[in-house]
């Protein structure tokens, strides 16, 4: 029996158990369209990146997002910004077990309420599974309170 088994199986699981790989014809682009929040994989650099498989033969591919912050809007303390994804793939992995050793947190990209439903003016924010948040400066970071919202919230208090 392998020494430590069950804490390997637990970490691998605890960084893949909430990453969803997207399947089918779709593209990612139609995903992004589609879905009012998106699973996506974090790398050590804090690149974030959507997960596709087509095919069980071709593996999984990854397929990074970008941000354009100069369009970006504070919501209620979080960052929202449209996001675009390229055609083609940036990363590609065999299988889960690999994905697992490239992904070092995962997050959700969720759609403004206001937006939600409609595929053009994407605006998203960015919710790690560690709590970090991606900032205006496009750091993934621990989310730091805006003074003016603090002070809008104690007054209404």
């Amino acid at each position: 029996m392998k020494k430590n088994y069950v804490t390997t199986i637990r970490k691998t699981y605890v960084r893949l158990s909430k990453l969803r790989v997207y399947n089918g014809d779709n593209t990612p682009s139609i995903i992004l369209g589609q879905k009012d929040y998106i699973s996506c994989l974090i790398d050590k650099d804090d690149n974030i990146f959507v997960c596709y498989k087509r095919k069980r033969a071709e593996g999984i591919l990854l397929y990074q997002i970008s941000f354009d912050d100069n369009n970006g809007a504070s919501i209620t303390n979080l960052w929202y910004s449209k996001i675009s994804v390229g055609g083609l793939p940036t990363k590609h992995v065999a299988d889960k077990k690999l994905l697992a050793e490239l992904c070092m947190d995962a997050c959700l990209l969720m759609k403004t309420k206001a937006e939600a439903g409609s595929a053009d003016g994407r605006r998203y924010t960015v919710i790690c599974r560690s709590w970090r948040v991606r900032l205006e400066n496009g750091k993934l970071d621990a989310m730091m309170p805006d003074e003016e919202y603090l002070y809008s919230k104690i007054a209404y208090i």
